[in-house]
């Protein structure tokens, strides 16, 4: 393995578990205010 292989992976890993909470929650927001417009 490469050196620069391994913190490619390690800078995705912390990428997307620092973004897919707000993803979650941003998708919840918008159902939330989409059922209430309704």
């Amino acid at each position: 393995m490469d050196v620069q292989k391994i913190q490619y992976m390690l800078n995705v890993k912390v990428g997307l578990s620092f973004f897919v909470p707000f993803a979650i929650l941003a998708v919840m927001i918008a159902m939330d205010t989409y059922h209430s417009i309704q």
